[in-house]
């Protein structure tokens, strides 16, 4: 296991600043947080829990843009070393919606997994 997988497993619960910096040094675009909307997607949940077994089953695959470039780089990478970051999801009038590692996601789906480290966005309010 990687210094950064074990640190984050020690880290259950984090803050949207923490989710907001990993996600942005996994990023091969940083525009997209400046173009898009990611940030704002992150800092609308008050906390995010890491949940080790989240069923892909919950999310929608195609919910944004997919590359098949990009799938199959992550797809090449987790074949050689299966350690891979939490992508980040929210919840949305009771659907799950992917903030960040859509691609990740949709590799690890082709590589047969049924579950993915995810780090879930909650309010205390919810």
């Amino acid at each position: 296991m990687s210094v950064i997988n074990y640190l984050l497993e020690k880290l259950k619960e984090v803050e949207p600043n923490f989710v907001y910096n990993l996600s942005l040094s996994l990023h091969r675009n940083p525009d997209d947080f400046e173009d898009g909307d990611i940030s704002d997607r992150i800092f609308q949940y008050e906390y995010y829990i890491l949940d080790n077994q989240f069923p892909i089953s919950n999310l929608d695959l195609e919910e944004w843009e997919v590359q098949p470039y990009l799938v199959n780089d992550f797809i090449r990478q987790y074949k050689q070393n299966s350690d891979y970051p939490p992508i980040v999801i929210g919840k949305d009038n009771e659907m799950f919606t992917i903030i960040d590692g859509i691609h990740r996601a949709n590799a690890l789906h082709e590589l047969g997994l049924k579950t993915v480290k995810a780090y879930v966005g909650y309010n205390a309010t919810s």
